[in-house]
């Protein structure tokens, strides 16, 4: 850290004022066995911003079935749907991996009390926290998995993975998938191939920080998806859009 800090010094107009506590609505507190990350003072102003500050707790973040595409359903301007979406998605980025969800829908009613679903799930889980322990094996270790045509309005499946660098969760994601998969096996073999891709890029950017050849593992519950990997031009995979 020493020399980095000494590195930039000599490129930009800096001064060090210590240890790192607060950033961005972030708490970071320092431990012997690692760094501890998390949002308890940023979700409570977030609760209060939004009127939920004394609301129910419960257990589960979101009820997919409130999210279906409506075709007549009134779009409403008088509440704030939007912000509340910027605010949770930069939540999830930063430190929750479990409010990471895919909603691409317009601000209807429906959308809106499933985002107050979310906020009363944030009301009890607001003291999770990322833990990056520097006791670890230094190994990139991936996770995938899919549904199966999990939106009803148009049949098609939603990826999702998480890495974890030295035990730690750093790179997560949820996504709808672009085409419709006939079989679940196709949607977590479609699931599997955007995650390695994205292990790809963070052991490439591990490499640039000096870290060589880093291990890289991707955990896979579907055996003939696993089997799948290993044969390219099999019949199952002709017909898979690419993109």
């Amino acid at each position: 850290m020493t020399t980095l800090k000494a590195k930039l010094k000599e490129t930009f107009e800096m001064r060090d004022i210590g240890e790192l506590k607060r950033f961005l609505g972030i708490e970071i507190r320092r431990a012997p066995e690692g760094l501890h990350l998390n949002q308890k003072h940023y979700l409570e102003k977030l609760l209060i911003h939004f009127g939920m500050s004394d609301c129910k707790e419960i257990k589960a973040p979101i009820n997919i079935n409130n999210l279906g595409k409506e075709q007549n359903e009134e779009i409403i301007t008088s509440k704030p749907v939007r912000e509340l979406i910027g605010c949770l998605m930069y939540v999830m980025v930063a430190t929750r991996p479990d409010l990471s969800a895919s909603v691409s829908l317009s601000p209807t009613e429906p959308l809106w009390k499933c985002l107050k679903q979310i906020l009363r799930y944030i009301k009890g889980t607001q003291n999770l926290e990322l833990f990056f322990d520097k006791r670890d094996e230094y190994v990139i270790v991936g996770y995938a998995d899919s549904d199966w045509a999990g939106d009803e309005s148009d049949r098609k499946s939603t990826t999702g993975f998480l890495y974890k660098v030295c035990g730690s969760s750093v790179h997560w994601s949820t996504k709808k998938q672009n085409t419709v998969a006939v079989s679940s096996t196709e949607a977590k073999y479609i699931a599997l191939a955007e995650a390695a891709r994205e292990g790809i890029w963070l052991r490439r950017l591990l490499e640039d920080f000096g870290y060589l050849n880093p291990k890289l593992v991707i955990y896979e519950d579907n055996q003939l998806c696993i089997s799948l990997t290993t044969k390219w031009e099999h019949k199952r995979l002709r017909h898979i859009h690419r993109y």
